[in-house]
C-alpha cells in the first residue's frame, strides 16, 4: 500500500518514460508535493474532531446546523459529541431514536422515551422517564424541553417528564401498649 505522505512522483512514473530529464523534474517537484501532502491532515476535519480546538468545533456546529448547540457554557466534550453526530441525527430527525440520542448526549444516560401506545395514552403523545436522576432547575428543564422539541417530529407531543429514583432508606417504627385498669369499689 502506498503511503500518501511519503509518495514520490518517481514511484508513479512508468518505466517507459523514465529518462534523466523526467526523473530530474520529478525530484524537483517532490519537495513541494511532500509539503502539500504533509498539510493534507489539516483538511481532514470530522475524523479529527477530538483534536480540534473549541473555536473550530463551534464553527463546525454552525456549519452543520447542529440542533441544540450552546456555544457558551456547554462542556467541550458534549459539543464534540453533538458535532460528531449531527449528520446522522439530521437523517433521523423526527424519530424516537433522534430524541433519545440528543437527550443522552446532553442530559441523562439513564432514561426512556415511552410512546403513547405503550402506556395507553392519547395518540402521538410520549413521556420521558428519567431514572436515577432529575431535572434540578427550571433552566435545565427548559433546556431539556428545547432539546426534545428540536429532535422530535412535529406531530408528536411531550406529555410529561417523569423522574424516578431508587433510594434505600431505613424506616424505624415503634409501638407502645398502655393498659389501663379501672377498679370501682362500691
Amino acid at each position: 500500500m502506498i503511503n500518501i505522505y511519503e509518495l514520490s512522483l518517481l514511484d508513479l512514473l512508468p518505466v517507459s518514460i523514465k529518462t534523466d530529464e523526467i526523473t530530474a523534474v520529478c525530484k524537483a517537484l517532490d519537495k513541494q508535493l511532500m509539503e502539500i501532502s504533509g498539510r493534507l491532515i489539516e483538511n481532514i476535519i470530522l475524523p479529527r474532531i477530538d483534536e480540534l480546538p473549541e473555536k473550530t468545533v463551534d464553527l463546525l456546529a454552525w456549519q452543520l446546523h447542529v440542533d441544540f448547540y450552546e456555544p457558551l457554557g456547554m462542556d467541550l466534550k458534549k459539543k464534540r459529541e453533538l458535532v460528531k453526530n449531527a449528520v446522522v441525527w439530521h437523517k433521523e430527525k423526527g424519530t424516537k431514536r433522534a430524541v433519545e440520542q440528543l437527550v443522552k448526549t446532553v442530559f441523562f444516560d439513564d432514561f426512556k422515551v415511552i410512546e403513547w401506545f405503550t402506556y395507553g395514552g392519547k395518540p402521538y403523545y410520549f413521556r420521558i422517564v428519567i431514572k436515577n436522576g432529575s431535572v434540578k432547575t427550571k433552566e435545565e428543564y427548559n433546556l431539556l424541553i428545547q432539546a426534545i422539541n428540536s429532535a422530535k417530529n412535529i406531530r408528536s407531543h411531550l406529555e410529561k417528564v417523569i423522574s424516578e429514583s431508587n433510594t434505600e432508606n431505613k424506616l424505624y417504627f415503634g409501638m407502645s401498649v398502655k393498659k389501663k385498669h379501672t377498679i370501682t369499689v362500691g
